[in-house]
């Protein structure tokens, strides 16, 4: 049987994700406040529902995480750009506006 050996360092970190885990933040507390009666609410909708909404929700994570990784760079330490960031921030708000606009019709 190997033993193996960590540095105080390694064990101060270990530690202090343990911490992190086992006491949630507060925004952690909130999302769950706020999530709650949101899952409650799905509850009640028909099956065929879940399912759709489980497509959908799994189609925008998809989606999000190939933006995501495309808008990263090959180059390591390389700068920052918020570039795609501002894009998708700017057609987000032009959207919004648009559905806002066609609700009011």
């Amino acid at each position: 049987m190997s033993t193996t050996k960590i540095t105080e360092e390694h064990h101060n970190e270990l530690y202090r994700a343990m911490v992190i885990l086992e006491n949630p933040s507060i925004a952690a507390k909130i999302t769950h406040l706020i999530g709650k009666p949101i899952e409650k609410g799905l509850e009640l909708l028909p099956a065929s529902w879940h399912e759709k909404i489980g497509e959908v929700t799994r189609s925008a994570l998809v989606k999000a995480t190939d933006a995501a990784i495309f808008t990263m760079k090959d180059k390591p330490n390389a700068a920052p750009s918020n570039w795609w960031h501002k894009v998708g921030v700017a057609v987000s708000v032009v959207l919004e506006a648009f559905l806002d606009y066609q609700l009011w019709l």
